[in-house]
């Protein structure tokens, strides 16, 4: 048996960032905390973008690639998910747990960026609000509460998915995520990103968010 490294330490630290940042998230908007919750955001923002960088240039098991299964993979893996003799082992993602995360950044992604021109026609508005129409204000915020209710789903089904794993099938998913290895008869070449290169993904998704949130000083500074 080997104990191999399958998320390394950037990619754990994107997961773990993330999940007490939707935290934040999700209580600054239940309280009306906006301030707070419009500076968590960009953060989450930013962790997205690094996410996206670390799936193109990332480790082995970070990368795209490695969790993008065509229709009939995942059809295959879902039939055969009560059947240990049928199902396929994989050391990353399996089709379903990557589809999940496809979609899940997805909404995360598509409620930061609708967050941005959002408003409540009282106090608060997203800092790109005024470059836009109060009608395409009108459909982002409406968009913004719907997606909301779409991200609660993926997060639900997400923690089922986790206990349905620890409980039914005896695997473990948090452990690895939390020390980077997994126990396996397999000894597959892998990849890790080296710490220096993270670090400017990190440096440029918080420069794009950055420029993102300046954008409309930007744009005035530039006319």
């Amino acid at each position: 048996m080997n104990q191999l490294l399958i998320w390394d330490f950037p990619i754990r630290f994107f997961h773990w960032s993330l999940v007490i940042l939707m935290g934040g998230l999700f209580y600054t908007g239940f309280t009306g905390e906006m301030v707070w919750h419009f500076k968590l955001a960009y953060v989450v923002l930013t962790l997205i973008f690094f996410r996206i960088f670390l799936g193109f240039f990332g480790s082995t098991y970070a990368h795209f690639n490695s969790f993008l299964f065509n229709p009939l993979e995942i059809f295959t893996y879902f039939k055969n998910l009560f059947n240990p003799q049928m199902e396929k082992h994989y050391l990353g993602h399996n089709p379903l747990g990557g589809l999940s995360v496809i979609v899940l950044l997805s909404l995360i992604l598509a409620q930061g960026i609708s967050g941005l021109f959002t408003t409540d026609d009282i106090a608060s508005e997203g800092v790109l609000y005024s470059l836009v129409s109060s009608k395409t204000a009108s459909f982002f915020t409406t968009f913004h509460k719907t997606n909301f209710n779409l991200i609660i789903a993926m997060v639900l089904i997400h923690i089922s998915a986790i206990y349905f794993y620890l409980f039914y099938k005896k695997e473990n998913l948090i452990k690895p995520m939390i020390t980077g290895y997994k126990i396996t008869e397999e000894n597959p070449i892998l990849k890790p990103v080296k710490m220096w290169v993270a670090l400017i993904f990190l440096l440029i998704s918080t420069l794009l968010v950055v420029i993102i949130v300046n954008l409309p000083i930007l744009l005035k500074l530039f006319k």
